[in-house]
């Protein structure tokens, strides 16, 4: 009886020694601890979300919206030393663009980003980012209020789409 009590005392010690030792050592990272943890959130902001819908209205069926896309998935850094190239990816590789427009083949027509208030300090910022784009050929529209399904396709220089003729016309 006294050898299982002492097996048993012997068990919880090594039990908290190892449960120690492997905090102090990070064992389970990634894993919730404290009060800090991870929550989902919305991709899309409650001002961006009517404008996604508003792109999509806009250049469907020939076009694809993508959201919150990063800057490493648009451009990468060629021709310099990989020195060169590794601190130019580092420069955009925290960025995004709030949207891509896309042609059917994934290729890249345009950067739409939404600016609101607080982007009249980041003016310089902004620069930079469209300067980044621009290097490698992409358009970059920025828009400080929602804009319409109109404002839209003429930035984009997207036609309206033709009413529908009726079938002795098409026949001509």
């Amino acid at each position: 009886m006294l050898g299982a009590l002492a097996f048993a005392v012997l068990m919880v010690v090594v039990a908290a020694v190892l449960g120690t030792v492997m905090k102090k050592n990070g064992a389970g990272k990634g894993a919730s601890t404290g009060s800090s943890r991870f929550q989902r959130k919305p991709v899309l902001t409650e001002r961006e979300q009517p404008v996604y819908f508003r792109l999509v209205e806009a250049l469907s069926p020939d076009h694809i919206v993508l959201a919150q896309v990063s800057f490493s998935q648009l451009v990468v850094a060629k021709g310099g030393s990989q020195k060169e190239n590794y601190a130019k990816f580092k420069r955009i590789s925290q960025k995004s663009a709030d949207f891509v427009v896309c042609k059917k083949d994934f290729s890249v027509l345009a950067v739409i980003e939404l600016d609101d208030s607080t982007h009249n300090s980041k003016l310089d910022k902004d620069a930079e980012r469209d300067a980044f784009l621009g290097e490698a050929g992409i358009k970059t529209l920025r828009f400080r209020q929602n804009p319409s399904v109109d404002q839209l396709r003429q930035a984009l220089l997207i036609p309206r789409p033709q009413e529908a003729k009726p079938q002795a016309e098409l026949s001509n």
